[in-house]
């Protein structure tokens, strides 16, 4: 049986000779084998059909929309065409009255709805020649900027159309490139036009509101001379002043349709009236082929832009015929699900004969009947997939989908065709292939016509058109239209030939009316269009039975490190069926051997696998998890392994992101949501950059590109400044921001608390406050963590009272911020009662009320907290055990960790620390070997806690060892863990391994100057402890309380009187501290010990406090030495005072009065310490052994 060709050939394809490029056979579609079909005059422009549909359907409905009522979305209400015919010639006669001549070029801006078809009809009416003044419109998303198009189509007025995802530079360079001198504005854009950044605004002249001007914005405009309307007053004046239509000729112009491409400035595309309506009757005879035939009953709805132009051709073809058009809502993450909600949608109550939408629309609609599966029972499912391969193998055999199976129609998939409203008859994709799997499943399950089509802005929209029934264009996008020829050109550097076996090339067409060019740029022009053929820059495939398969980018292909080249977006479009990926965004570049990808995760998927998996949180929560990331990397190594790609073209390294690239202000793709690489590459560089410390290479891809700016690399830029701690650049590029959203306070408010500076958190606060921007539980989380020990954590209570004013959620971030909160103000009732109100209680807030508890002495109720918890992390253990320890339950600390099933280096490392820090050396040491023996890798802290109880237990030996351990691991030392290594080998008498270190430190901070000076004291240097204090001063770094003692100790020890005194009182004059305690302990020591003691007496006196044991010990020994009694019996009586019955009074008083020959003296206190029975103290010691620590 021999196969159908959906193509012919007319001219044979040409090998390339002397550096031509091979070209393949010139394919027409079978209409158009032997000639063009002929264009009735009576058609022959759109005005035409537009008047000639009004007269034969009056009545009927042209244009619906939904408005919001109560914050909902209300059913339809519908214009009919004698309606929308009356205010077209309203607003035409409008433009008119303002002096606006035939050919005046007019610009629509905005999502679809009808105002937009009452301007487009205006413009067609007049006479072809341009005009020295122009028009220009923004989006609306109400009821009349559709009608602006027609009102454009009756008076021969040329439209501009501008994509509502381009931004305000693509506006600005439009108004500046068309030269327009009148708006048409959205009440919410008319901010973005006065903005003092879209300078070309200035040169408008009249701007038209389709609600109403603020007074504000009318004083603003008329500043400037720009005169202003509302929408409705507009048509009044058109009422006033009727004008007479000016019908255009078929080479008029009829739009210049600015694309955006993929970089670059937008480029204005120049069409006739002949082009658009060449598309419509190419559509007509391609449409009279089938059985099932349009009627006037039929609603197409609109889902992209009209700036797109296969939907504008799309809604030309349906007034042509008389039907309806009903225009979607504007948000599209509840488009794509009401495909799947209740029948009480609008969308479902009519009889729609079209849904356009783009690729990856389609993929939603497949995937929510999967998701609804996966709720059946396995034996539901099963029927499910039996039936689907039945209609599938009848469909491939030729049926008709509705004739496949109507058993499985009635079982299974008039369900799926409920949901998706019970009278969708045809899908129609564009903007990018679908996917095979896809298709297929759409074919099959939607009991409606499924086609692919493809085209341009420059094409008019219509290049190939699939056919619905024929399953051997599953996966391709048709054949080639009624009024267009096609032909493969050679892409030598991708290897792709036209003439080889399949036929692969770059799609050049040459339609029968093409455009004129683009507007104002004749080198582009002569660029993509060579000998008629205008060169896509889409690779496609021609299938045997003479379809096209789009199978790459020509502008897309990168060629990694090792030489392997890839195609982006053919891995985007087989990547971006794995169901955890909502989108994706792939990149390589020639200088790595391997791919990573921006990930858009599926949030109905996402939340299942975080249940599945004991997670907890909402969408943003869940996004910043290590294990989802590695989840993704999985799914979509499944995906590449399932699809039989190359080694090379595997994802190795995700980033997620939690929005929509189409949904967010960052531009990040096209009107027709294609994506713009390289404002995607900037933006995830300067993150990069940013995440990798370096701060000023993104600061130079932000200064380079500034057309590309958007508040996600202003906002990613000052974060890069607060990780860096260049706290003022931050503050200062905020001050510089355009635009701030929540997340620009938030991450200021961040760095303030990093740079603890909990006053200006409350200022910025405050004024984010003041100004339009609403802040979001994260902004109070932030807030409680800069106010945590300070002055400012007073305010938490009045904080925790706005958060409730404002509603928001007492997510688990933020109410563990303000637990925080209430246990830095020791308030008991408050700190649990914010833990009762958290609405998803997981592992962090019970983690801080375990915290709570501790910080208020309730062991008790900590680890009754900790046995409740359903689910615990490493934290979770380590606080317990931390907590135990902190109040020497070290034995209950032992039998927690020994509950501990697998055991991690946190846990590990929290009972070491918390035997060293209880002085349980020996235990803190025997663990070490052990935490090795069980294959946990110790880390930074685990060492510092070793080090630590080696120091306390002088364990040369053992710290010798663990530094060896540390060395051969090759973990780093950073600056704490070499404080703790120096300190260790100081206490434990190894003073030049101490300098080793010490000097081998890159960084020293107070810490390691303290211990080295601390070290130097303890083994007699004090001329290397004071040449360290001065090196310490002299490096920048200020001595605290601890500096002073450990120097004044090597003064003490060292003999170095003057010295120490010139360092004692420098400690107010110089330094700003007070001395305390410990400071006239060592100088009281040092003057007693060279022999000094008026000025140890004297010091003594004067002290700001009552001196405590320790000072008046230290005189009275000195005078034991010195047997000084009557300074002896000042300190005695002095230490009697403080401890009474101190033993050390009446051993030294005893010498001195011996020494001074006061035998009375002698004996009455000898009868003393009898009476008293005074003991001496035990002391005791460790003695390092190969049994260990013995003492």
């Amino acid at each position: 049986m021999m196969k159908k060709k959906f193509t012919v050939i007319v001219e044979e394809g040409k090998k390339g000779r002397d550096g031509e490029l091979s070209v393949g056979p010139v394919y027409r579609n079978p209409l158009s084998q032997h000639g063009y079909p002929p264009i009735e005059l009576e058609s022959s422009t759109i005005w035409k059909i537009f008047v000639s549909s009004v007269e034969k359907h009056s009545g009927n409905r042209m244009l619906g929309w939904r408005e919001l009522l109560n914050d909902k979305w209300g059913p339809y209400k519908w214009k009919t065409y004698k309606q929308v015919y009356e205010e077209v010639l309203q607003a035409g006669s409008a433009l008119r009255a303002h002096g606006y001549e035939p050919g005046a070029r007019v610009g629509i801006y905005g999502m679809n709805c009808p105002q937009w078809v009452v301007a487009m009809e205006v413009e067609i009416n007049s006479c072809s020649s341009f005009s020295p003044t122009y028009f220009f419109t923004l989006r609306h998303i109400f009821s009349d900027l559709l009608l602006l198009f027609q009102a454009c189509s009756a008076h021969s007025l040329i439209c501009v159309p501008l994509y509502d995802t381009l931004g305000p530079g693509a506006v600005n360079y439009i108004l500046d490139h068309s030269e327009i001198d009148v708006v048409f504005v959205q009440d919410k854009k008319v901010k973005q036009l006065l903005n003092p950044e879209c300078v070309h605004a200035q040169r408008l002249k009249l701007m038209v509101c389709f609600t109403s001007f603020t007074e504000e914005q009318k004083e603003k405009t008329a500043a400037i001379g720009i005169q202003t309307y509302s929408w409705n007053d507009f048509l009044n004046k058109g009422k006033d002043n009727p004008c007479k239509v000016s019908p255009p000729e078929p080479d008029t112009i009829c739009t210049i349709m600015y694309t955006s491409g993929t970089s670059g400035d937008p480029k204005g595309v120049v069409l006739t009236h002949e082009n658009v309506v060449t598309n419509i009757k190419g559509v007509d005879l391609f449409m009279e082929q089938f059985e099932d035939k349009m009627t006037t009953d039929d609603v197409y709805i609109s889902f992209l832009p009209l700036a797109h132009i296969l939907d504008r051709m799309i809604e030309e073809y349906f007034f042509h015929k008389g039907a309806s058009v009903g225009y979607y809502h504007g948000a599209f993450q509840e488009f794509s699900n009401e495909f799947m909600k209740a029948r009480d949608v609008y969308f479902y109550f009519y009889a729609f004969y079209s849904a356009v939408v783009l690729s990856n629309l389609c993929p939603s609609l497949s995937s929510g009947v999967l998701k609804a599966l996966e709720d059946l029972n396995w034996r539901r499912r099963g029927i499910f997939h039996l039936l689907y391969r039945y209609k599938l193998h009848w469909m491939n055999k030729g049926y008709k989908q509705k004739d496949a199976s109507p058993l499985a129609d009635f079982l299974a998939f008039r369900k799926v065709k409920s949901r998706l409203g019970g009278r969708l008859r045809l899908i129609v994709s564009g903007g990018a292939p679908l996917s095979s799997e896809v298709e297929e499943f759409l074919r099959v399950t939607s009991c409606a016509f499924v086609t692919q089509g493809y085209g341009l802005t420059e094409s008019c929209g219509l290049s190939t058109l699939g056919y619905p029934d024929e399953m051997s264009m599953v996966g391709a996008v048709g054949s080639t239209f009624v009024y267009t020829e096609l032909r493969l050109e050679e892409v030598p550097e991708m290897g792709y030939d036209p003439l080889g076996e399949p036929s692969r090339g770059e799609i050049c067409l040459k339609p029968k009316s093409p455009f004129v060019g683009y507007y104002k740029n004749p080198e582009l022009t002569q660029e993509a269009v060579i000998d008629g053929w205008f060169h896509t820059g889409d690779i496609g495939e021609m299938m045997p039975n003479g379809v096209v398969k789009i199978i790459d980018r020509k502008k897309n292909l990168i060629k990694l490190s090792q030489g392997e080249y890839v195609a982006l977006e053919h891995l985007e479009k087989v990547y971006g069926i794995t169901p955890i990926a909502e989108d994706i965004w792939v990149f390589g570049d020639s200088f790595k051997s391997m791919l990573v990808a921006v990930v858009v995760p599926n949030e109905e998927n996402m939340t299942k696998w975080a249940q599945k998996n004991g997670y907890k949180g909402s969408f943003l929560d869940l996004c910043i998890l290590d294990q989802l990331n590695d989840y993704i990397l999985l799914e979509l190594k499944a995906t590449a392994e399932r699809n039989k790609l190359r080694g090379f073209e595997y994802i190795k390294g995700v980033i997620i992101e939690p929005q929509l690239f189409e949904l967010s202000e960052k531009e990040l793709v096209t009107a027709t949501l294609k994506k713009r690489r390289d404002r995607l590459l900037k933006l995830y560089k300067i993150n990069d950059c940013v995440r990798s410390g370096k701060v000023s290479d993104a600061r130079k891809l932000f200064d380079d590109y500034p057309h590309s700016r958007n508040t996600v690399s202003w906002n990613t830029l000052i974060n890069g400044y607060i990780k860096s701690r260049h706290f003022e650049e931050a503050q200062k590029l905020f001050d510089e921001m355009p635009r701030r959203d929540v997340v620009s306070w938030n991450t200021l408010l961040s760095g303030f608390r990093d740079a603890q500076s909990p006053d200006k958190a409350l200022h910025h606060f405050l004024r984010m406050m003041a100004s339009d921007r609403r802040p979001d539980e994260l902004t109070f989380a932030v807030l409680m963590s800069a106010f945590l020990n300070s002055e400012f954590d007073v305010l938490v209570p009045q904080l925790h009272g706005l958060v409730i004013r404002l509603g928001l959620d007492l997510n688990i971030y933020l109410g563990s911020a303000l637990m925080r909160g209430y246990v830095g103000l020791a308030d008991r009732d408050g700190f649990r009662r914010v833990f009762d109100e958290i609405e998803v209680v997981d592992v962090v807030p019970c983690n801080v009320l375990i915290l709570g508890y501790i910080e208020f002495g309730m062991m008790s109720e900590a680890k009754t907290a900790f046995d409740l918890m359903p689910k615990r992390n490493a934290f979770s253990w380590s606080i317990i055990i931390n907590g135990l320890m902190k109040n020497k339950m070290v034995d209950e600390a032992k039998e927690v960790f020994d509950s501990l099933l697998e055991k991690d280096v946190v846990s590990w490392t929290a009972m070491i620390r918390g035997c060293a820090q209880c002085e349980k050396f020996t235990e803190a040491l025997d663990m070490f070997p052990a935490m090795m023996s069980s294959g946990v890798r110790p880390n930074h802290y685990t060492f510092s806690s070793v080090f630590d109880a080696c120091a306390g237990s002088s364990s040369l030996v053992m710290g010798s060892q663990a530094h060896a351990c540390l060395l051969k691991l090759g973990i780093p030392v950073d600056v704490v863990l070499g404080s703790s290594l120096l300190d260790m080998y100081a206490k434990c008498g190894d003073i030049v391994a101490a300098f080793s270190v010490f000097e081998s430190m890159p960084t020293k901070n107070l810490v390691s100057w303290n211990s080295i000076i601390g070290g130097c004291g303890r083994h007699g240097l004090a001329d290397r402890a004071l040449e360290e204090f001065e090196r310490m001063t002299l490096s920048g770094v200020l001595p605290d309380q601890i500096s002073f003692i450990n120097v004044l100790s090597a003064c003490v020890h060292g003999g170095k009187v003057r010295e120490a005194e010139e360092i004692f009182y420098s400690i107010q004059a110089k330094y700003g501290l007070e001395a305390e305690m410990e400071h006239y302990s060592c100088m009281v020591d040092l003057y007693g010990r060279a022999g000094e003691l008026e000025k140890a007496e004297e010091l003594v006196k004067r002290m700001p406090f009552e001196p405590d044991v320790v000072v008046w010990g230290a005189l009275l020994g000195a005078c034991g030495v010195h047997s000084c009694l009557e300074v002896g019996e000042f300190a005695a009586m002095g230490i009697s005072n403080v401890e009474k019955d101190h033993p050390a009074v009446y051993s030294i008083l005893s010498k001195i009065y011996g020494a001074n020959g006061t035998r009375s003296g002698v004996f009455q206190l000898k009868k003393m310490i009898r009476k008293w029975q005074g003991k001496k103290q035990k002391a005791g010691s460790w003695i390092q052994s190969n049994l260990g620590l013995v003492t």
